[in-house]
């Protein structure tokens, strides 16, 4: 006998007849933003390609899952196409058009110390976030003045001083930050010496004597300095502590504080 078959079911699934289709887009960003999109096209490609242009500087194309992404660095518009592939062929070329916007920036400035009316010019370091330079101005140039960076101070009083970054072609401009600076006048430091007996020495050159000097002041900003001085003080060395009779046999006869 012969065996017939009368019939045949045959399924296919995810079939591929033709080749992706990609749709043309505008993706947008900001300079220095995370940015993040994936080209859309159809019929399962399984590559991905830069057909021409070039893409903004700061962003990558994964060629396998069609993901742009990165940070953007510069401004601007700009125009790429681009083209998918699946296991029946390459896709028609689409254009995404590029829109990145200007990136904002913030400006750190910390608190300023008091000075006074003799203190040194010092820098200012305040800091953008875009790592673009900070200039800086002063309210009142009666008290300090300011160049490029560094601040001299010109007299008392108080001024603001305010850091400021204008932007460019790929950052806004950024909110400006002021600091107040107070100057005070100097004033002179003034010391007080608690008497001593004189030191007593024998005629054995090397002799030590510790003595206890008590100084007390105003406005001292360094460390007070002991000196010799009067008759025959060349023959004796002073450190913090003590007095050492370095030459002769006479006794020194004068302690005097210098600042």
């Amino acid at each position: 006998k012969a065996i017939y078959i009368k019939s045949i079911e045959i399924t296919y699934t995810n079939i591929v007849s033709t080749v992706p289709v990609i749709s043309d887009a505008s993706p947008t960003g900001t300079v220095g933003t995370t940015f993040s999109y994936n080209i859309s096209a159809t019929n399962t490609p399984t590559s991905y390609a830069l057909a021409s242009g070039t893409l903004p500087a700061g962003l990558t194309l994964n060629t396998t899952s069609g993901a742009i992404t990165g940070t953007p660095t510069t401004a601007g518009s700009s125009s790429v196409t681009v083209t998918a592939t699946n296991t029946i062929g390459i896709s028609s070329p689409a254009t995404l058009s590029f829109s990145i916007a200007k990136g904002n920036q913030t400006i750190t400035f910390g608190a300023l110390d008091t000075k006074t009316s003799t203190d040194v010019p010092f820098s200012l370091t305040a800091t953008a976030s875009s790592g673009l330079a900070v200039s800086y101005s002063s309210s009142n140039t009666a008290v300090a003045t300011v160049s490029g960076s560094t601040l001299t101070i010109v007299g008392i009083g108080s001024t603001t001083i305010t850091a400021s970054q204008a932007g460019d072609l790929n950052y806004n401009a950024a909110t400006s930050v002021d600091q107040t600076l107070t100057v005070n006048q100097f004033v002179a430091p003034t010391i007080t010496v608690t008497e001593i007996p004189v030191p007593q020495f024998t005629d054995n050159v090397g002799d030590t004597s510790s003595q206890t000097i008590n100084v007390s002041g105003v406005n001292l900003t360094a460390n007070v300095t002991l000196a010799l001085s009067g008759t025959n003080a060349d023959q004796f060395s002073l450190s913090q502590s003590s007095v050492t009779q370095t030459a002769g046999t006479a006794p020194i006869t004068v302690v005097t504080i210098t600042y």
